[in-house]
C-alpha cells in the first residue's frame, strides 16, 4: 500500500507519504498525516510480483490520540476523583513517544503515567490541584491538542513538579471547543508509582487577561503610553519559558503579557518612573509558532534580566506581521508600578490594520522538490500573493502567483510545490498584493535541498514478518542520526548511530525481538523524526 500526495499517475507525479509491504496473507495497516483541503491517493498493488489477490474491509478512518491505558476521558468540567493511582498505568508518553516535550527533559517523562483530556465548553482560567500524594515526586503537564500526534502535536500550555510530596496546584487559561491533555507522572530517578486526589475546577472569569499569555491583550497601535501596575497578577509562565528565557536574576515570578504585530524590522519598549525606586523588573519579547504560548522563541537584543533598577529600554529584530509577545515580571515577586512606551507596533486592530496576519510559513524538502506552505490568521483586502524565489538572497523571481481570501478572520492555509530545486541553499519570500494595489513583504525563508533537509527513507520488509525484518535505510543526512527500536512499553530493545554517508541495509531478528507482538522503530535526525511500526507474527 502507498499514500500520496497529489496524483501519482500525471506528469508531475504526487508525493509519497507512506508505504506498507506485506509478504503474507496478514491484515496491513498504516498511519499517515494528511491536511485539510489536500487531494490524497491510496494505491494498493502486489508484491513481489504481479499478480491478483482479493481484500476485504478496507477501512480509511481518523486516529485517536492514543496516550495508553492509563488515559481517562474527562466528560465534563468541573471534575474530582479521589485516591487515584498511576499503578498498573503503563508508560506510555515517554520522550521518544511524546513529540512535544515541555520539560525538555526525560527525567519527568519515566514514571508509569495517567492521561486526563477534557475539552472546555467555556473559555476561562481553570485550576488544577493534585492533593493528598503520598511517597512520590508528582509532576503536572498539560498540553493543547494531542502530545503524542507526530501530524499536529500539541502545544505546552503548562507545568509544575517539586521535590517534595506537597499538594501540588497548577493555574492555566483554557479555550472553549479544544481538547486539552493532562498528564500525571513521577518526576526524578525513583520513577515509582504514587496515589494522589484531583480537582479540575470549571472555567472562571480572569482577574486579568494579562496575566496568562494565552489571554494576553493586544498592546495598542505606536506611539503608545501606558502607565501599568501589576494588580491581578499571579505566578504562571509558559511549559518551556525555563529553556528559553534570558532572565539571570531568578524564575519569573508574577509576569504578565502583552501581544503585539510589529509594523517595522524594530520594534522597543522604554520602561520609565518605576515605583518604588528600589523595585525592579526583568522583560523579555518572544517570538510566537503560530501564536501559540507553548511555542516561544526569545528575539531580544537586549535583556533587562539582572534586576538592576532605574529606567531602560528593551528593543528586538522583528518581521513584521508576526505575533510577538511582551513578557513584564516584576524581579523577586516585585509589584512596581511604570510608565511603557512602547515604537514601531500595531495591535491589528487600529484605523490602518496590517493587511495579513502570517502564523506560519515554511518550505521542506521533498526529494527534488521544494514544498511551500503558509498560513494566515487574519486577511484584509487581501487579493493575492506573490511567492518569490532567490538563490543569492538578494534578486528574487516570481515563481507563482495564489488567490488570497479577500477578508477573513479564518485560517487559511496556503502551499506550492517548487519542482526540481536542487540547489544548494534556496531562499523564499511572500508579497501580498491588497485590491488597492497596496503590497507587503514577509521575512525570507531557506532551504538547502542538497541534502542536508532530505527526509530519510526507510524501506523494512517483510513486515509483517514472523522472523526477520529487513531495513534498508537511504538519505541519512546530517549528524547525530539515532535509529532505535522500543516496544509497547517504550522500553529499548536496540540502538544505532548512523552518519550521513551510510545507505545501509540491516537485518532485525530473533535475538532482539524475542517475542511476537508490535514494535516500534524511531529514527531520529536534526530535522526529522518518523515512527514505524514493525509486527511480529506468532509462529
Amino acid at each position: 500500500m502507498w499514500v500520496y500526495e497529489g496524483c501519482p499517475f500525471n506528469s508531475s507525479g504526487g508525493t509519497c507519504l507512506e508505504e506498507v509491504q506485506n509478504t503474507s496473507t496478514a491484515d496491513m495497516s498504516m498511519s499517515v498525516c494528511v491536511e485539510t483541503g489536500k487531494v490524497y491517493y491510496l494505491v494498493l498493488d502486489t508484491y513481489p510480483s504481479p499478480t491478483c489477490f482479493d481484500f476485504s474491509n478496507l477501512t480509511i478512518s481518523a486516529t485517536i490520540c492514543n496516550t495508553g491505558t492509563g488515559n481517562v476521558s474527562i466528560a465534563s468540567l468541573p471534575y474530582s476523583v479521589s485516591s487515584e493511582t498511576t499503578n498498573g498505568a503503563v508508560n506510555d508518553v515517554i520522550s521518544s513517544s511524546a513529540f512535544v516535550d515541555c520539560w525538555n527533559s526525560t527525567a519527568y517523562m519515566d514514571g508509569e503515567d495517567k492521561v486526563y483530556s477534557f475539552t472546555p465548553d467555556v473559555t476561562g482560567e481553570i485550576s488544577i490541584d493534585m492533593t493528598n500524594i503520598s511517597s512520590n515526586d508528582g509532576s503536572l503537564t498539560l498540553y493543547e491538542g494531542c502530545p503524542v500526534s507526530d501530524c499536529d502535536p500539541g502545544t505546552c500550555v503548562g507545568y509544575l513538579h517539586d521535590n517534595t510530596e506537597t499538594n501540588k496546584t497548577l493555574k492555566a487559561n483554557v479555550e472553549s471547543g479544544l481538547t486539552y491533555y493532562l498528564l500525571i507522572d513521577s518526576y526524578g530517578a525513583a520513577k515509582t508509582d504514587f496515589t494522589y486526589d484531583l480537582d479540575i475546577t470549571y472555567p472562571g472569569n480572569l482577574t486579568d487577561d494579562r496575566d496568562f499569555c494565552a489571554s494576553a491583550p493586544n498592546l495598542q497601535s505606536s506611539p503608545t503610553n501606558l502607565n501599568l501596575d501589576f494588580t491581578g497578577i499571579t505566578d504562571d509562565y509558559p511549559s518551556n519559558f525555563d529553556d528559553i528565557t534570558c532572565i539571570s536574576g531568578g524564575e519569573p515570578d508574577n509576569n504578565m503579557w502583552y501581544k503585539f504585530i510589529p509594523t517595522s524590522t524594530e520594534v522597543s519598549f522604554e520602561f520609565n518612573n518605576i515605583a518604588p525606586s528600589f523595585s525592579a523588573l526583568q522583560v523579555e519579547i518572544y517570538e510566537s509558532v503560530r501564536g501559540k504560548c507553548g511555542q516561544l522563541t526569545s528575539v531580544s537584543t537586549y535583556c533587562n534580566n539582572t534586576c538592576t533598577t532605574g529606567d531602560f529600554t528593551i528593543t528586538a529584530n522583528v518581521f513584521p506581521g508576526s505575533i510577538y509577545y511582551l513578557m513584564i515580571d516584576g524581579c523577586a515577586g516585585a509589584t512596581p508600578s511604570f510608565d511603557l512606551t512602547t515604537s514601531g507596533i500595531s495591535s491589528g486592530g487600529g484605523s490602518s490594520p496590517l493587511p495579513i496576519i502570517l502564523s506560519n510559513f515554511t518550505a521542506k524538502c521533498n526529494d527534488n522538490n521544494v514544498i511551500i506552505e503558509w498560513e494566515t490568521s487574519t486577511e484584509i483586502n487581501n487579493d493575492y500573493y506573490l511567492l518569490q524565489k532567490s538563490t543569492d538572497c538578494a534578486n528574487f523571481n516570481v515563481i507563482a502567483n495564489i488567490d488570497g481570501a479577500g477578508n477573513s478572520t479564518e485560517t487559511n492555509r496556503y502551499s506550492y510545490i517548487d519542482k526540481n530545486s536542487d540547489n544548494n541553499d534556496i531562499y523564499y519570500r511572500l508579497t501580498q498584493i491588497d485590491f488597492d494595489g497596496q503590497s507587503s513583504t514577509s521575512k525570507i525563508i531557506a532551504t538547502d535541498c542538497s541534502g542536508l533537509q532530505m527526509e530519510p527513507q526507510i524501506w523494512i520488509y517483510p513486515n509483517p514478518s514472523n522472523g526477520e525484518f529487513n531495513i534498508k535505510l537511504s538519505e541519512l543526512n546530517g549528524d547525530n542520526i539515532n535509529l532505535q527500536i522500543v516496544d509497547v512499553t517504550g522500553r529499548l530493545l536496540f540502538e544505532k548511530q548512523l552518519n550521513s554517508s551510510e545507505h545501509e541495509v540491516f537485518i532485525i531478528g530473533n535475538e532482539t525481538l524475542h517475542e511476537y507482538g508490535v514494535y516500534y522503530l524511531i529514527l531520529r535526525t536534526q530535522n526529522f523524526k518518523t515512527t514505524k511500526t514493525l509486527i511480529k507474527l506468532k509462529n
